[in-house]
C-alpha cells in the first residue's frame, strides 16, 4: 500500500533504503533516520553544535542530519543530554517534527474531533491539532466525524512515506517551471518558478528557497516564506521572508473611464 509513496520519495532522494536493495517498510523509523528524511526533504545546510548531547557528534552517519535538524528547530533531545538517535520515533514525535519543519504553530482549538487527542503528550497536542485542522494528518481511522491518530505508537518507515505523500501535493526541487494545483506545495530550491493556474485557491505554498516566483495564484492561496526565503514574488508582488500571506481578490481598476466632452470639470477651489 505504500509502494507508490516509497518510489516517489526515493526518486527525489529524500529517503534511501538500508542497503542491498532493501527498504524495510515495516521497520520502525528511528530518530536518526527521521532527521535524515527532513534534512533531505528541505535541503537543509546550517548545522548546530551537538556538544550538548552525549550520544551524537561521534562520527556516526546520522550526526550531520541531526545537526541540521537541531539548527532548523525541527528536532530536540529527549532529556538528560541525550538525543537517542537509534531510538524509535512515535507518531506524535514525527507529527511534531513535520509541523516544525513547515513552520506550523501549535493551536488549541480543534476544528476536527480527535478521538484519542487526550493521549497525546502536552508538547505534541497543539501540533497534532494544527496538522489535523489542516487535513495534513487524517489519522489511522475515522468515525462520526472524528479521527484517531494513535500518538504513542511507533511509526514505521512505510507510514512516514505515506504521510508525506498524502500531505505534499507538489514537491518543487527543480528550477524548471512547475505547474501546481491545490494542496501543499513545497518549494525547496532557489530560483523556482511555480504556476498555480490549475489551483482553485486551495493551495498552501511553503517556500524555503530564495528568488522563487509564484504566478497565477488565485485568491485564497496561502504563501508561507521561511526565514531564509528572500526575494519571493507572488503574482509580481514581493513578499518578506518569514511571513504568511493570503492572496486577495484583485481589485478592479478605477478611473479613466473614457468619455465624452459633456463632462463638466469641477470648479477650482480656493
Amino acid at each position: 500500500w505504500a509502494e507508490d509513496a516509497i518510489d516517489r520519495w526515493s526518486e527525489y532522494d529524500v529517503v534511501g533504503g538500508k542497503g542491498n536493495g532493501v527498504f524495510d517498510p515495516d521497520g520502525n523509523m528511528k530518530r536518526g533516520e527521521a532527521a535524515q528524511v527532513f534534512a533531505n526533504l528541505l535541503k537543509l545546510d546550517g548545522k548546530a553544535d551537538l556538544s550538548a548531547f552525549s550520544d551524537v557528534g561521534l562520527g556516526q552517519w546520522y550526526d550531520d542530519a541531526i545537526a541540521k535538524c537541531v539548527k532548523a528547530g525541527i528536532l530536540s533531545g529527549v532529556g538528560d543530554g541525550k538525543m537517542d538517535p537509534n531510538g524509535t520515533i512515535t507518531r506524535e514525535m514525527f507529527f511534531v517534527m513535520f509541523a516544525r519543519a513547515l513552520g506550523i504553530q501549535p493551536v488549541t482549538k480543534a476544528e476536527v474531533a480527535i478521538s484519542d487527542g487526550a493521549k497525546a503528550s502536552d508538547w505534541a497536542a497543539g501540533y497534532i491539532t494544527a496538522l489535523v485542522n489542516k487535513g495534513y494528518v487524517k489519522g489511522t481511522s475515522s468515525a462520526n466525524g472524528s479521527v484517531t491518530v494513535e500518538p504513542k505508537l511507533d511509526i514505521n518507515r512505510a507510514s512516514v512515506m505515506s504521510l508525506m505523500n498524502q500531505t505534499i501535493s507538489t514537491y518543487v526541487n527543480t528550477t524548471e517551471a512547475v505547474e501546481a494545483g491545490d494542496g501543499l506545495v513545497l518549494v525547496v530550491v532557489d530560483n523556482a518558478k511555480v504556476s498555480l493556474k490549475d489551483s482553485t485557491g486551495g493551495a498552501e505554498v511553503y517556500v524555503f528557497g530564495q528568488n522563487a516566483v509564484i504566478s497565477n495564484a488565485p485568491a485564497g492561496t496561502t504563501v508561507v516564506t521561511s526565514d531564509d526565503a528572500n526575494n519571493v514574488k507572488v503574482n509580481d508582488k514581493a513578499l518578506s521572508k518569514d511571513t504568511t500571506t493570503v492572496v486577495e481578490e484583485a481589485k478592479p481598476a478605477t478611473g479613466g473611464g473614457g468619455g465624452g466632452g459633456n463632462v463638466t470639470p469641477p470648479a477650482p477651489t480656493a
